[in-house]
């Protein structure tokens, strides 16, 4: 492995090989060489029946990606839940849709254009019938939600030609 400060003594400071690198340049899209920086290098498969790596040169991939809705996987939630048995208990509760026998004049915020507003004159005070101890038991689960359909998942990449000198 090479250290960085020793090859800063090879390239000059445009990326230019010195010395007996003379010739080699650095791949930082100066001195029409490609800009790798950032990118893993793919190599050359014209026998891939994806594109994306046949054609030296070609670019692709993506530093981040947000999914879609689409291209989440297909997945749903559930859920329980359980109250837990308190004592011997009733609820209060304010009717104003039920009367007793008076007249009833219906606030406008419930919707009806008569009456005053805020006006709780039948007001009818309730309370629920008193039961035993007891506990609730919820359950459910939501829909599927999520496409599954496939998304770019490759950070940047440059094709290239590998060659190796073997000698003469």
């Amino acid at each position: 492995m090479i250290a960085s400060a020793e090859m800063d003594d090879w390239f000059n400071i445009n990326g230019k090989g010195l010395g007996e690198y003379s010739g080699w340049y650095i791949c930082d899209g100066r001195n029409g060489t490609p800009d790798l920086r950032g990118r893993f290098l793919v190599g050359r498969d014209v026998f891939n029946s994806d594109a994306s790596y046949s054609n030296i040169g070609n670019k692709g991939g993506l530093d981040k990606v947000v999914l879609t809705v689409d291209e989440m996987p297909s997945h749903f939630h559930t859920f329980q839940a359980q109250t837990s048995a308190s004592g011997e208990h009733s609820h209060n509760y304010n009717d104003i849709t039920y009367a007793d026998g008076c007249d009833v004049i219906v606030p406008t915020y419930r919707g009806i254009a008569s009456g005053r507003a805020n006006n709780k004159a039948c007001q009818i005070g309730r309370t629920t019938q008193q039961t035993s101890a007891h506990s609730h038991s919820i359950s459910g689960s939501t829909g599927n939600i999520g496409g599954s359909k496939p998304q770019e998942n490759r950070p940047p990449y440059y094709v290239i030609a590998y060659i190796i000198y073997i000698g003469v």
